[in-house]
Order: C-alpha cells, then sequence, then structure tokens
C-alpha cells in the first residue's frame, strides 16, 4: 500500500506504516517520483518522501533506549582482553 497525503505529520506516517504502507509519500511532487514509488512497491520494498525517513530516523535515534535485559557472561573478559591487544 501507499499512502499519499498532503500531511506529513508523525501520526499519519506511523499511522499508515501501522495499517500495513509500504510507502509514503507526499503530494505535490513529480508524477515520475509517484510512478517510481508505485514501481518500488511493487516490487515488495519500500519508500518514504526524504523528508519523512529523515525524521523517522531523528525519531529512533532520539528514543529512550532500554537497559540492556540479560547480561552476557563473559563479556567484560573479552573486552578486557580485546583493550589489551
Amino acid at each position: 500500500m501507499l499512502v499519499l497525503t498532503t500531511f506529513e505529520l508523525d501520526e499519519y506516517v506511523f499511522g499508515a506504516l501501522d495499517a500495513g504502507a509500504s510507502g509514503f509519500l507526499l503530494k505535490g511532487g513529480e508524477l515520475a517520483d509517484l510512478v517510481h514509488a508505485i514501481r518500488v512497491i511493487a516490487d515488495g520494498e519500500s519508500l518514504l518522501a526524504p523528508s519523512v525517513t529523515r525524521r523517522l530516523i531523528d525519531t529512533y535515534v532520539s528514543r529512550p533506549r532500554r537497559a540492556a535485559e540479560t547480561e552476557h557472561e563473559g563479556l567484560d573478559d573479552l573486552t578486557r582482553a580485546s583493550a589489551r591487544s
């Protein structure tokens, strides 16, 4: 599914992705961009408007990090050993 909209709101992007969209474009672009997007989606790939992609990356990077849920035995030893090399 390809969503074509005039609204670049995060909640629209996330809503479209939650609904199963593989593409999200903004109206007002070139016809060639729309045709390209349709072909990309039809081939099973995903495509987002560049400004949407930038905001998604920013949102992902700025999200709160979860603490590691499990400790990996021996990891500290491995780190110390590689530091000496």
